[in-house]
């Protein structure tokens, strides 16, 4: 899992080092980070990228790659770069887009904002939790030998839902151009790294039905002659198992949390971020999956055969009662995510393109 807490560390992963001072703005918290917080090897992975000449973004333009560079990326008016982000296992972690030049032009903010669109292969269908399988119903003798039959087992728990972590996003530039003809105060470009909503809970499987009572010993008779006579009667029917109890549901998924954002260029261009706006918002948690329901009682198992020269026969059997107790519960909640961190880190570019 990688992402910062607000002390800026991301020991897990060998991103950062110790956090400087921390830069507020607007509703976003900024982090300033020391040279040395890219790792080697994500510089020496973007380095082997095959690097583009220029890189258009007009109307809407999908990307699909863990690293987009270039000698200029362009975001012309009202234009979308929807980012496809790959899954962590492919990416390490970590995606990139590292631009020599970095260009926004939006003749006027209020109506041309250009985007970048963080969009996870991975929908909140993809988190929920699998329902749990439903329990063994009970033995049942496969005699005629008025056994009991045996109890249900518990429906099997459901499967907790799951949390989407973003990778690091890095942004890497070497000069930042703006070309807008609006005052400082609106935004050019808007980076949306929401997170996902977490997935909710499985439902707990049915709990398994009673077993069936065997049906009872048949009844039997000697005949002598042209005489016969109950020699044996016939015996009870067993009773029916006890139904199983529900599963557990799987506990809630937790609220994904919004992306982790990092900067990284000459400190001479930083002023420019100011006219970038974070839009890192956190996902709310999934619902706990409900418990599965009870399995019924065993039906009973019916009186033996019953020869007409006895006169009294067995008895059937008494249906399985249900559980003791109908369920083992609903899952657990689980916390709703947090917004994402915005990092601006300070190097030089130049070795990039």
């Amino acid at each position: 899992m990688v992402r910062m807490s607000s002390s800026g560390i991301l020991k897990e992963a060998g991103f950062l080092v110790e956090p400087a001072t921390l830069v507020a703005k607007g509703e976003q918290v900024w982090h300033s980070l020391q040279p040395s917080a890219v790792a080697p090897d994500i510089i020496d992975r973007i380095k082997r990228t095959r690097i583009r000449d220029i890189f258009p973004v007009s109307g809407t333009t999908p990307f699909g790659e863990q690293i987009l560079r270039a000698k200029s990326v362009v975001f012309h008016p009202s234009s979308e770069l929807q980012w496809h982000i790959p899954n962590t296992s492919d990416t390490g972690d970590f995606v990139a887009i590292a631009a020599e030049r970095l260009v926004i032009n939006v003749p006027n903010a209020a109506t041309d904002l250009a985007r970048l669109t963080l969009l996870p292969q991975v929908r909140r269908a993809d988190l929920n939790g699998a329902d749990g399988r439903p329990g063994q119903p009970g033995w049942t003798s496969p005699h005629d030998d008025g056994s009991d039959g045996g109890a249900g087992q518990p429906g099997e728990s459901g499967r907790p839902g799951g949390t989407y972590v973003y990778p690091a996003v890095f942004i890497f530039f070497q000069t930042i151009t703006i070309n807008t003809a609006v005052s400082a105060e609106l935004p050019v470009l808007r980076i949306d790294g929401s997170g996902v909503l977490g997935g909710n809970g499985g439902r707990g499987g049915q709990g398994g039905a009673g077993g069936r009572g065997g049906r009872g010993v048949p009844g039997e008779r000697d005949c002598f002659l042209f005489v016969c006579v109950c020699s044996h009667t016939s015996g009870n029917g067993g009773n029916g198992g006890q139904g199983g109890p529900g599963g557990r549901g799987g506990d809630a998924g937790a609220g994904g949390n919004g992306a982790t954002l990092l900067f990284v260029g000459p400190q001479n261009q930083f002023a420019s971020l100011e006219k970038f706006e974070p839009f890192l918002k956190p996902a709310i948690a999934g619902t706990p999956g409900q418990p599965g329901s009870p399995g019924v009682g065993g039906g009973p198992g019916g009186a033996g055969s019953k020869p007409w020269e006895c006169v009294q026969g067995g008895l059937n059997g008494v249906a399985g009662p249900g559980p003791d107790f109908p369920d083992f519960g609903p899952g657990s909640k689980r916390s709703d995510g947090v917004p994402g961190d915005v990092f601006a880190i300070v190097r030089d570019n130049g070795d990039l393109f």
